[in-house]
């Protein structure tokens, strides 16, 4: 089974295999670029409609909105994000007095690698994992920048966490930049990278 951010992964390098088909002239080239995507996607999973799917990819007069229609298939092979219990999630918080947890489309679990949502009211952000681990944090402002988890210019906010708790009262937090936009976050991932960068700077200390 494909994780959503290798569907995403395999759609882009699709779309940029096209691309080169149309702008590069040299059919030494074109058949370099294929390969080199061929290994890479059918590096992923063995299933046959990715095997079938990049078959299709030898075709050079392909359109972008033709590979729209030939991906569809893949989307039967996604391995659905969990679909947590609100109350599990709430166990992940218990530290929150109040809090408000929205239900995960149904629709949506074959994009997610994450589930987040923002809580305007207390200017946090709260995050589950697929293992369904949460975190949560303070936001601010919003700006245009990089962002951690999906690593592409978006717009995003600071999310800082209390990630150890000393003796005296004194905390340290740390934080890093993400979307604002969880959902749109989630589908431009392509890579485990980024949120495992996240998870490592907002995850709490012993």
């Amino acid at each position: 089974m494909l994780k959503p951010y290798e569907y995403h992964f395999i759609k882009a390098a699709a779309l940029r295999c096209v691309n080169v088909y149309h702008t590069v002239n040299d059919r030494t080239t074109q058949e370099l670029i294929y390969n080199q995507m061929a290994c890479e996607l059918l590096a992923l999973d063995s299933s046959k409609e990715l095997s079938e799917f990049v078959l299709q990819l030898k075709d050079k007069s392909l359109t972008r909105k033709k590979v729209e229609l030939l991906i569809e298939p893949l989307k039967n092979t996604i391995a659905l994000f969990p679909d947590f219990s609100t109350q599990h999630i709430k166990n992940q918080f218990r530290k929150v007095k109040k809090i408000t947890i929205p239900k995960c489309d149904e629709t949506r679990r074959d994009e997610l690698t994450y589930f987040a949502w923002n809580d305007l009211s207390s200017s946090r952000k709260y995050v589950i994992n697929s293992n369904g681990e949460g975190y949560y944090g303070t936001v601010f402002e919003q700006v245009k920048s990089i962002c951690t988890i999906c690593e592409k210019t978006s717009v995003v906010t600071l999310f800082l966490a209390t990630t150890k708790k000393k003796k005296g009262g004194n905390y340290t937090k740390n934080g890093t930049y993400i979307c604002v936009d969880s959902d749109q976050c989630n589908r431009q991932i392509q890579s485990s990278r980024g949120f495992e960068k996240f998870e490592s700077i907002v995850k709490p200390r012993k």
